[in-house]
């Protein structure tokens, strides 16, 4: 991932500087368009200093002007450098924010999800009562409408043809 590339980059960075490695030598910051252009312009200063050493004294306004641009050219190289290196790290940190942020989202979202899970499943439980209650209302209605029909039905045919009575004696 982004995070284990960012922090194995700067691991590196971080190893190379202490094994004593000029920092421009880091492959990161070799390729660097600036530091290129830095380490270009330090090299044409150094051909310059040496042609003009070879030609005139130390104390020469040449030699002077082209150390004094020299120098200024380290001091640039230099900073950039610890641009770059502080950029890389800078990434490293904000790919571990980025994932923290992630994994703390995925945590909530899992939670969500554990909620919604629990929801459902009595959701389930009460849509089955629900349907269990409307089947049973259904058939007591459907009892009570064969009751209403039988009533109606026996009512009119049965007549009372002659009384009961009480019997006297058992009968076996």
């Amino acid at each position: 991932t982004e995070t284990d590339i960012a922090e194995s980059q700067l691991a590196e960075l971080e190893s190379h500087l202490a094994a004593g490695k000029p920092p421009a030598t880091f492959p990161s910051i070799a390729v660097d368009a600036q530091v290129i252009a830095l380490q270009t312009k330090l090299s044409d200063l150094r051909t310059d200093l040496a042609g003009f050493l070879k030609r005139y004294g130390e104390n020469h306004p040449n030699i002077v002007a082209v150390r004094s641009r020299l120098a200024e050219a380290q001091k640039e190289l230099g900073q950039r450098i610890r641009e770059v290196t502080e950029t890389l790290r800078k990434s490293a940190e904000l790919q571990q924010v980025r994932l923290s942020n992630q994994k703390q989202n995925l945590d909530f979202w899992e939670a969500e999800q554990t909620k919604w899970n629990k929801a459902k499943t009595q959701y389930d439980v009460l849509q089955r009562k629900a349907d269990a209650n409307r089947a049973l209302f259904n058939m007591v209605l459907s009892r009570l409408s064969e009751t209403e029909v039988m009533q109606r039905d026996s009512a009119q045919n049965i007549y009372v043809v002659d009384p009961a009575a009480i019997p006297v004696e058992f009968v076996w």
